[in-house]
Formats: structure tokens, C-alpha cells, sequence
């Protein structure tokens, strides 16, 4: 495993999260603040988990599915850094432990629909009662009020309803990275790390409402800004980052692989047609007429060598330019490699194994990977005896099905 080099001191150390989520933006959002030194406390089901798939990848009654890893998975960065509990939180000792656990707590994560853990008598207005220092942190599709709020959905749903599907010239779904990971999880870490801060003056915690709907329309500010002052919508030309322009698109090379060009300032543009030897088309790059022409003439060029060879000449002449890297090659890129974000971690059964790396440097505090994900409950009887349980009560508790230590079948 990772460490730093500063006796283990980390930013976020000394801090407790009680993780109640099961899908994407949560995951995601408590992983940041694991990697950063926070004590990561999965709160999972005491039965038979909904949030973790079965062994065999397929849950009851639905297609196998092959996108991500299970969230106890070695390889998944999203669940690394944490401590499991499995807890039945619908009996009167199941929620007596979540209290327990919540009066030393600093953090809870959730990403229910609103109501859901009011009704379980977990929700906020609860633990506010039990610890006035809570930071309760809820991400939702659609945010704890409005019309939407009850309304089941995906990020598909969500990305669709804030708008980030109307700049794109052919609709295309993007991966759950828009709505659930930059739209939730990063915005909660925002909210959370605020929260932290006010805490720091106030002396008491509050809510965090992060609705993935607003997260992804607060990306799309800039877009709006110009529909907003242009009383229109954006033509295929105006949305140069959409790939509607020859200077700032993708390019397929001599062996099939492709480049990522991004020259929208003029020197880079200049650069880019003198490095390929097209220097007739530099009088063209404002005259949206010549695009289609410019568009087939860089095809055909960069048709002519591989897509080393071009990204080797185009990075000498100052050219804003990148490889398009598959995920076999990410690990081996001279820059993610300096970078340490694809990392190398010895598993005592699997040996070595893969996973990103850490995205935020701090140089005086920085994170770290100290533990894989873990099995459903495996840190049961430890988190319970750290909270003031007795083995025997531990025992007890297991045997009314009250918790899941991850023992039993």
C-alpha cells in the first residue's frame, strides 16, 4: 500500500464518515475523503446486500452487468480506504448501534430519495438531536425539495434534464461521468469540505443538499452565459469543444489510433497546418465555409503516420495535441506515470493489482492508499468494539441478524 512521508499525517485525519450510500456519486464522494485520511465507515445491509451484487456479477433478475467492478473489488479505488458494518436499520438495536455511531461521528453520507432515512429514523433532524456537530451530507437526482424530488432516476435522466444534452451535436450518453461523478460526488466533496470549514467557526454542523441536476447545470455555466447574453442557442460553430470545428476535434491515424487536436488560438492553428505541411490552409481558420474543406484535408494527412509518429512532430512546434490512450496504455504514459495515477498495489492473493491513483497532490498532507475495499461487514466486530460493545453483546447481535460481520453465508 501507498504511504506518504509525513508520519502519516493527513489533511482530512481525525475525521469519521458514516457511509449509507450504495451507487456512483456516493462512492465516489467518500472515496476523495478516504484517500485524504478520513475514517471511512460503510454502513451496509445486515441481509442480503442490494448495493453489492451477487458473486456471480448478476443481480436478482437482471442482465449480468460488466461496467464496473463490485464494490468489494480489489481493484475499485471508489471503496478503497474503508471500513465495513453490515446493519439491520430497520430494528430498534440495528438503529441503536447507527446512533452510537453517529454521537462521534463528524460526517453521513446518504443517497437515497428524500425521506428515506427520515422514515428509517436516521435523518438528519434525528442525529442533530444525538450530535450537533453533524454534517449530513444527502446527494439526490433532483435535490430535497422541489416538484422532481420524489422522481426515480439515472444520470441519464439527470443530464437530460439539465441541458447538457442540447450542446451536443448528436446526443451521445457520456458514461455516468457528467450527472454522478462530476455533478454528485465531487459537488458533495465541495459541500462536505465547506461544511468542515463553517463547522470550524460555528461550532455546529448542517446540511448538505446536493441534487446531481443542479451539479450538472452549474457545469454548464459557461455554455449558458452565452445563450443567455446571445438570446439563442449555439450553432455547431459556437460549440467548438463539441468537436464541430476542424482545429479542436479527433483525428484518426495511420494505425487506426487516433489523436485529440485542441488549437483554437490562431498560433496554435499556424503551428499545427506548418507542422503538417499544409501551410495553404492557415488563411482559412476563421472562414467557416473552408471548415468542411480543412476538416477533409488534416483527415487525409493524418492518415499518413501513426499516431506517435504525429504526436512526436506536433509536440516540437508548440501544438496543443494528445494521444488518444486506451486503458491498456494509460498505466505506461510517461506523464500518468510521473503523476502516479495509475498505482501498482501488492494484494495478498491476487498480487499485483491496478487502480487510479490519487488526483488531488497536497505537498504537506498528502493522501493515501492504505486499504482495499472491503468485504461486506469484514470490520463489524472491530467498529463495534471501538463504539463500546462488548464481544458478547457483538455475539448477541450477530445472532438476532441484527449485524452481518461478514462470518456467515
Amino acid at each position: 500500500m501507498q504511504s506518504n512521508n509525513k508520519e502519516n499525517l493527513q489533511a482530512l485525519s481525525g475525521l469519521t464518515v458514516l457511509d449509507l450510500s450504495r451507487f456512483a456519486p456516493g462512492p465516489f464522494c467518500t472515496g476523495i475523503l478516504g484517500d485524504m485520511g478520513a475514517d471511512i465507515i460503510k454502513i451496509e445491509e445486515a441481509g442480503r446486500p442490494s448495493g453489492r451484487r451477487a458473486e456471480n456479477g448478476k443481480g436478482k433478475g437482471m442482465p449480468e452487468v460488466r461496467e464496473f467492478a463490485p464494490p468489494d473489488s480489489p481493484y475499485d479505488p471508489s471503496n478503497r480506504n474503508k471500513r465495513s458494518i453490515g446493519i439491520n436499520l430497520k430494528s430498534d438495536a440495528g438503529r441503536e448501534i447507527f446512533y452510537r455511531l453517529a454521537k462521534k461521528a463528524d460526517i453521513v453520507v446518504e443517497g437515497f430519495r428524500p425521506g428515506v432515512t427520515d422514515r428509517l429514523g436516521i435523518g438528519y433532524e434525528k442525529l442533530r438531536e444525538i450530535n450537533r456537530r453533524i454534517i449530513y451530507c444527502a446527494i439526490t437526482g433532483y435535490g430535497q425539495d422541489g416538484p422532481y424530488k420524489f422522481l426515480p432516476g439515472h444520470d441519464v435522466n439527470y443530464i437530460s434534464q439539465a441541458g447538457y444534452l442540447a450542446i451536443l451535436k448528436e446526443p451521445r450518453l457520456p458514461g455516468n461521468l457528467i450527472g454522478d461523478i462530476a455533478g454528485g460526488g465531487m459537488q458533495a466533496v465541495i459541500g462536505i469540505l465547506a461544511a468542515v470549514i463553517a463547522r470550524a467557526k460555528t461550532g455546529e454542523g448542517q446540511f448538505v443538499d446536493i441534487s446531481i441536476t443542479d451539479g450538472v447545470i452549474a457545469q454548464l455555466g459557461p455554455y449558458f452565459a452565452a445563450y443567455s447574453m446571445n438570446k439563442k442557442m449555439p450553432d455547431e460553430i459556437d460549440l467548438v469543444s463539441t468537436g464541430t470545428v476542424p482545429f479542436y476535434n479527433l483525428y484518426r491515424t495511420k494505425d487506426g489510433k487516433m489523436l485529440g487536436l485542441g488549437c483554437s488560438e490562431p498560433w496554435f492553428y499556424v503551428n499545427l497546418c506548418k507542422a503538417m505541411g499544409c501551410e495553404e490552409m492557415i488563411p482559412y481558420q476563421g472562414e467557416v465555409e473552408k471548415y468542411e474543406e480543412i476538416t477533409e484535408r488534416f483527415s487525409k494527412i493524418f492518415l499518413t503516420k501513426t499516431r506517435d509518429e504525429w504526436f512526436d512532430i506536433l509536440t516540437k512546434s508548440d501544438i496543443a495535441v494528445s494521444k488518444v490512450l486506451s486503458f491498456d496504455e494509460l498505466a505506461e504514459d510517461p506523464q500518468i506515470k510521473h503523476r502516479d495515477m495509475i498505482v501498482e498495489l501488492d494484494h495478498p492473493e491476487l498480487g499485483k493489482v491496478k487502480q487510479a491513483g490519487i488526483p488531488v497532490k497536497l505537498s504537506a498532507t498528502p493522501g493515501s492508499i492504505r486499504k482495499f475495499a472491503p468485504k461486506r461487514g469484514e470490520d463489524a466486530v472491530n467498529i463495534l468494539l471501538e463504539t463500546g460493545y462488548s464481544k458478547e453483546e457483538i455475539e448477541k447481535l450477530e445472532k438476532d441478524d441484527v449485524i452481518y460481520t461478514g462470518e456467515k453465508a
